[in-house]
Order: C-alpha cells, then structure tokens, then sequence
C-alpha cells in the first residue's frame, strides 16, 4: 500500500504554528498591520486559481527594505523554525505508528525551503520514504513517485488531504487512486467540500478503520 499525505492541517497543526510565527514578529516590534501587509504578494493574489506559497524569509526581507531593523527578527524566527514538533497533531503519530510498515510519502506544497524546514523539524520524517514538495500540482509530484517506486500488482494507492482542489486533481489524474478528504476541526479549511473524495472523515482514526487497521 503506497499512502501520500498532505502536512498542513492534516499532521501538522498549520493554524497554531502561523500563531507561532506572529508571535515571533510582534514579538520583535511588527506591528500586525505591517504583518499583514508583506505577509503575501498583492500581484500574484489577484491571479484567480493560484495558491501563493508563504515565505517567511522574503516577508522579513521586504518588511527590512522599508526600513524597519530586521536582524533580531531573522535571530528569532530562526530559533523558531528550529523545531516545530509541538505542532505534529497527536494523533498523526498514532497513525504513523500503526501504518508505518506501508510506503509513506508527505505530499505537500509550499515554499521548498520554508516547507522541507517545518517538516523535517517535525521529527516525523523517518515516517516517509520521500518527502515531495509540489511545483505545480500534486499529481505531478505523485507521478514522479510512481515512476520511480516500481508499483506492486494490485497495490492500494491512497490519497489524503484537506483541500478540494488537490483532491479534485488528483481524482481526475488517477481516478483509481482512494481519496480520502480531512476535515480535521482544528484545520484552516474544515469547511471544505468537494465530489472528488471517496471518503470524508475527520480524523486518522476513521481511515484506519476504512483502510482495514
């Protein structure tokens, strides 16, 4: 059984980390306005279907060209970034634990250098034959994996995550593939909905079950 996950909001408590990195900025004297501000570019936002890839570092290095001391701030998020294993969900271990002996991927998609930082400080790479960040789509990703890793006959492949549109993607490139939509209440996006899924759940207990462990 080949398994690919998403990281934020589905093992990783991506609302309450963003708290962490606010924190972080005010913390250093930005105020939130300013935070907000450079947060994310107003160019690319305003193209329809695009999601922006946060990133950290260009928002500290913009908010420094206004003029603003941003040396304590880079000491400090860089602390920060160092380990954000308390923000792993509980329950992600359990399931990593129980269907560790399967192939694990984390299918994610991001910023490279931001999102290989949060995960391998997790602690839970050693979970994962690969970690793949997306360039473009996730299937992309998916695909590179399955021509690379020779599939077995008959292997289960199983896709897990939050949002619609990667679901939607997937299930269009491999409409064999089970899809398994999160709706994890402590998520950023527990609201979603989508046909692309096979199943909806709101926890790994509930996909275990499905999945037969």
């Amino acid at each position: 059984m080949k398994i690919f996950i998403d990281f934020d909001d589905v093992l990783f408590n991506t609302k309450l980390f963003y708290e962490g990195i606010k924190n972080v900025f005010f913390e250093n004297g930005i105020s939130e306005e300013i935070f907000k501000k450079y947060y994310k570019d107003p160019e690319i936002e305003k193209k329809r279907g695009i999601i922006q890839k946060y990133n950290p570092y260009k928002q500290i290095e913009k908010i420094g060209k206004i003029g603003i001391e941003t040396k304590k701030l880079k000491r400090d998020f860089s602390n920060f970034i160092k380990n954000t294993s308390q923000y792993i969900f509980e329950d992600s271990i359990e399931f990593l634990e129980k269907v560790k002996n399967e192939d694990l991927y984390i299918i994610s998609y991001g910023d490279r250098k931001f999102q290989n930082e949060k995960i391998i400080n997790s602690g839970i790479a050693k979970y994962f034959k690969r970690i793949s960040i997306a360039e473009t789509t996730k299937a992309a990703a998916i695909r590179k994996i399955l021509k690379d890793k020779k599939e077995k006959e008959e292997e289960a492949l199983i896709f897990i995550d939050d949002r619609e549109r990667f679901l939607r993607d997937i299930k269009e490139s491999y409409p064999g593939m089970v899809t398994f939509l999160f709706s994890n209440s402590l998520g950023r996006y527990n609201d979603e909905k989508t046909s692309h899924c096979d199943f909806k759940v709101k926890n790994f207990n509930e996909i275990l079950k499905i999945i037969g462990f």
